[in-house]
């Protein structure tokens, strides 16, 4: 279990960290006690930019993974992790583990994690004094209670103390931060919003610490980042370093820029990119980001709420009154997305015709907006333009693609990283499609589900590991592929018609049973099959009499040569009566066929009801067969694709790995490079469809619609008497 017996040395602690986020997934609110998204921490570690050489310090650092994010970081920007000192400390026990397993098995062996309360007992302690450090990076737990009682260095706090009760803790791991940091140091902290603009004690410790130039920039967040929490969250950044230089707050309001996720939203790479380089560069973008002078905040009366200052409400949608009423498209709100439009290729005279100078139609030969989204996915300029993009695409990676060909050489994955950013951003600086800050996200989402493969590369070269089974399965067995998928769906399908199975009985189009409705229906077939059973028995007597005085009179001759041996015992019975009702008996032998008719017309009633119920539970038995057979199939399957898989890696020669390795590596690319296409394109689509739910209907054709509908109603009433 050493990492040079790995495929890369650091697999232990990628899987580790792996599956911190599982478990954090899984543990819903107690998850954020102990991790803090990925994306998140990178942001503040990007902010931060931490170097070979310095002291880190989290002093509620839960699982470890600012610190573990901020050495990689140094790695990243080509310098060396060897010399940095990663210091944390966390008051619960199974956090404080989990952070010390972490370190180990990412190769860390000098890190000081500490367990202990840190507002109480600060244990980084140096001459006596609490350490100071070159980046203190945080996420401390929101809004909780603390106590003076028993707390060591109160000279931390020296900006006041917070109320004690009513969770108000914030400001206190703020001070802590600002004291455990050098004056040349820099801080980067996750805080609620409440921090912000609190009145009382809080005020005035936010008053002093403005006042002493240390805050260099507040950014806010988007919703539903964090685990457990919808409380909104924001990043403090304080520069110790330029306090005096500073005049002013750069404010960043970034809350409307995420990837929505189904339980939890997620900061893409274009979005970190876009915050950090506007707060590098301390860029003024409208409805974005703004530098805020003291004398304006003193006006404010030191409230530090973003939207008081960054206002990104969006902009009331354009509605043109007279295309309202009499219909026509403006060509002024065409002309709005005409940068959106030209740089996809989109030609909106494929949607418009002329109508005059200021106005456009829709083309006539388009009845229905869903015809809008093939129209313009269909386009040839479109599709013209997206070719260029994937040829430019294809271009780049030909030109760079030795960089990755040469890693079991030169083992500097990270030189690669910075290599392919660099000439990625430059190629497509010129392409309007993708701004800067996306086009960086299409490389640093590539690098992220490619980094460990590169890794791999680095440390053992092109080996046939690296081929994903499925990739083998598709090149060298496609019929196990087709034999899978098919078994997959077909149990996909069987499963959505269990879980839509009706309780009470099944749909046309549904033959599966409830579990209660299926074990009625057993329950009710049981009953009949007894009740069938105490029917037969003074049949069968009935039978053996008639069929006894019939023979002596020579009506009939043997009773078995009509009947199958497929038949049940049941049907054999009730068919021997059949022919024999059916037979022309004397007078004196009619009592005995009555009863004979009424025990068969009673026998058929039961058979045909008990005809219906089996059906159903044939035809459910008969599905979960199939889905139990198809699960053996799958099963069978996999257990010979593992030995085919096996045997044909072993066979794969170095040239052709090497080639199917790399060809992998582009298709990854290319497809979240196309999917940054499809988003660019889906926003055209959007707008043209918004045209047309504005402006396709008139205000007259809804009021002839309104009056015919109105002259129908009244045709109905006069019919009914009630309008004369």
């Amino acid at each position: 279990m050493k990492d040079e017996d790995f495929e890369f040395p650091d697999l232990l602690g990628a899987a580790y960290e792996y599956l911190i986020k599982y478990f954090a997934d899984s543990a819903g609110k107690k998850g954020g006690e102990f991790y803090t998204p990925a994306s998140v921490v990178r942001l503040l570690v990007e902010i931060l930019k931490p170097e070979q050489g310095m002291e880190i310090y989290d002093p509620t650092v839960g699982s470890g993974g600012m610190l573990i994010q901020s050495k990689q970081y140094v790695e990243e920007t080509s310098g060396s992790s060897k010399n940095i000192v990663l210091c944390g400390q966390d008051s619960k026990p199974s956090p404080w583990i989990i952070c010390k397993m972490n370190m180990i098995l990412h190769g860390i062996n000098d890190a000081d994690i500490r367990h202990g309360d840190t507002l109480e007992n600060p244990l980084h302690i140096k001459d006596g004094e609490v350490k100071k450090f070159d980046r203190v990076i945080a996420n401390p737990p929101f809004s909780q209670n603390y106590s003076k009682k028993d707390m060591k260095f109160d000279g931390r706090f020296h900006y006041g103390f917070a109320p004690e009760t009513g969770k108000k803790a914030d400001f206190m791991f703020v001070q802590h931060m600002i004291s455990s940091l050098k004056d040349t140091g820099k801080l980067a902290v996750i805080m609620p919003h409440g921090i912000l603009f609190r009145g009382g004690e809080e005020k005035a410790i936010r008053e002093k610490i403005l006042n002493e130039g240390l805050i260099e920039a507040v950014i806010g967040l988007p919703p539903g980042l964090f685990y457990g929490t919808s409380i909104p969250a924001c990043i403090l950044v304080m520069d110790k370093a330029n306090a005096k230089k500073q005049d002013g707050v750069f404010f960043i309001n970034a809350d409307r820029e995420y990837k929505e996720g189904k339980n939890q939203n997620s900061l893409r790479p274009e979005d970190i990119q876009k915050i950090t380089s506007v707060y590098e560069q301390k860029i003024e973008v409208e409805k974005y980001a703004r530098m805020v002078s003291f004398s304006e905040i003193e006006k404010e009366d030191y409230n530090l709420n973003i939207r008081r200052y960054v206002d990104n409400t969006p902009e009331p949608e354009n509605h043109d009154v007279r295309a309202h009423l009499i219909g026509g498209v403006p060509k002024s709100e065409i002309m709005d997305e005409a940068e959106l439009f030209q740089a996809h290729g989109f030609a909106p005279n494929i949607i418009f015709t002329e109508k005059n100078e200021l106005y456009f139609n829709f083309n006539p030969t388009i009845s229905e907006k869903e015809e809008l989204k093939n129209i313009i996915e269909s386009s040839e300029a479109v599709i013209a333009k997206e070719s260029l993009m994937k040829s430019l695409l294809s271009t780049w990676w030909a030109e760079n693609k030795q960089y990755v060909l040469n890693l079991p050489e030169t083992k500097d994955v990270f030189s690669v990283r910075k290599t392919f950013i660099e000439t990625f951003i430059q190629r497509f600086a010129s392409e309007p499609m993708l701004d800067r800050h996306k086009t960086s996200g299409v490389m640093v989402s590539f690098w992220q589900q490619v980094a460990y493969d590169l890794k791999s590369i680095a440390a053992t070269g092109f080996t046939p590991d690296l081929i994903p089974d499925k990739m083998i399965l598709e090149t060298q067995y496609p019929d196990i592929i087709e034999n899978r998928t098919r078994a997959e769906n077909r149990i996909l399908e069987i499963d959505s018609q269990i879980a839509d199975a009706d309780s009470e009985e099944p749909a046309e189009d549904n033959v599966m049973l409830s579990n209660e409705y299926y074990k009625q229906i057993k329950e009710e077939l049981s009953q009949l099959n007894l009740a069938a059973k105490e029917t037969l028995k003074p049949l069968q007597a009935f039978i053996k009499e008639l069929f006894s005085i019939l023979k002596k009179e020579r009506q009939i001759e043997g009773n078995q040569r009509i009947y199958t041996s497929g038949l049940t015992q049941q049907e054999y019975n009730f068919g021997i009566a059949q022919e024999m009702l059916n037979i022309k008996a004397s007078q004196e032998h009619s009592t005995l066929y009555k009863s004979i008719e009424d025990l068969m017309n009673k026998g058929l009633e039961n058979r045909k009801d008990f005809a219906s119920k089996y059906q159903l539970i044939s035809a459910h038995e008969e599905l979960l067969s199939e889905k139990k057979t198809l699960q053996a199939e799958l099963k069978a399957i996999k257990n010979k694709t593992e030995e085919l898989v096996d045997a044909a890696r072993a066979e794969i020669e170095v040239e052709d790995c090497t080639r199917i390795i790399v060809t992998r590596l582009f298709d990854t690319l290319e497809e979240i490079f196309c999917e940054y296409i499809r988003q660019h394109l889906m926003r055209i689509t959007s707008c043209i469809e918004n045209i047309w739910d504005k402006y396709k209907v008139t205000q007259y054709e809804l009021e002839n619609q309104r009056n015919n509908e109105s002259a129908k109603l009244n045709q109905f009433l006069e019919q009914l008497g009630y309008l004369v």
